[in-house]
């Protein structure tokens, strides 16, 4: 497992300079607002994309079928592409989380507690990103099932849009009172159901 992580994350560093320079933008954007909800929202989608732009790269070099004559199962190639996005949404959440806390010491940045809590939610929100494209890729590919991930990231839009008439401000003072529990186990059972479905999917695809 710890050399496929490894191995992602050398494959990754061909990406590292675009994801450099928006790190940069949206940190500069988000001195100058005093608002770190925007920087946290695009590190963390970008770091739950990075098991699908990994996958890309598997399929362009043809990984799988050269793994699976490795001792390594096809369990272990489908886990460590979850592992991937929820280790590198940690280490932003951490990173990202800490800077903001430090701006609101220092008076840079105001409301720091509400944008903490933001990136608590922004982060829900990747992982279930990261569940629902996942097994589309593990299923179809990533060329075949880059249809059904523009689908799947136009979510969003849509929710903002509907928003406004489903009582924002209600739902926000239900999970604040009591409801983020039941968000929670959501989540994870999504998460759960996602990794399942997509080791299924492996299992039974030829190579």
């Amino acid at each position: 497992m710890k050399g496929l992580l490894i191995k992602d994350l050398i494959n990754l560093k061909k990406l590292g300079k675009s994801y450099l320079m928006l790190f940069v933008f949206y940190s500069v954007f988000a001195v100058l607002s005093k608002n770190g909800s925007m920087l946290g929202a695009m590190v963390l989608l970008l770091c739950m994309m990075a098991p699908i732009n990994s996958l890309s790269l598997d399929e362009l070099s043809h990984w799988n079928e050269y793994a699976l004559s490795l001792p390594v199962s096809r369990k272990t190639l489908v886990v460590s592409k979850y592992l991937l996005g929820i280790l590198l949404g940690l280490a932003a959440m951490l990173l990202i989380g800490g800077g903001v806390a430090l701006l609101g010491a220092l008076g840079v940045m105001s409301g720091t507690g509400s944008t903490l809590l933001a990136l608590v939610a922004i982060s829900g929100v990747s992982i279930v990103y990261m569940a629902l494209i996942l097994p589309v890729i593990f299923r179809l590919g990533v060329e075949k099932g880059r249809l059904l991930m523009m689908m799947i990231l136009m979510i969003p839009t849509v929710a903002i849009i509907l928003l406004p008439k489903l009582k924002a401000e209600a739902l926000i003072h239900w999970i604040a009172g009591g409801g983020w529990m039941i968000v929670l186990a959501a989540v994870i059972l999504i998460f759960v159901l996602s990794l399942d479905l997509s080791i299924s999917f492996v299992e039974k695809k030829e190579y």
